[in-house]
């Protein structure tokens, strides 16, 4: 699936009280959808955990249509690369690279 190139009817210049949200390009998507994204990209992430993550504070950012949370794929990308370790040779706890 291209992510990144399908159309929404969010895609517009909005004015916000912090400044400017998004450009034209900019797709936001729902929860569900992030997470089939982060699964198929990534290999893991889920809509509950995204869901979970919204109340504890361990999420991508995110944005709101009332009481919908909307992402882009930037920030989904962002959150799940931060996740990812350093490449590692042992399961043991202190091994790096």
């Amino acid at each position: 699936m291209n992510w990144h190139k399908e159309s929404s009817p969010l895609d517009r210049t909005t004015e916000r009280g912090e400044g400017m949200v998004s450009g034209p390009s900019t797709r936001f998507i729902r929860r569900r959808e992030a997470g089939k994204y982060l699964k198929d990209k990534y290999g893991f992430g889920a809509s509950r955990t995204l869901a979970k993550g919204v109340v504890t504070g361990d999420t991508p950012e995110f944005h709101k249509a009332g009481r919908i949370v909307l992402y882009t794929c930037d920030a989904l990308d962002k959150w799940a690369i931060s996740k990812i370790s350093a490449a590692r040779k042992s399961s043991s706890g202190g091994g790096g690279a």
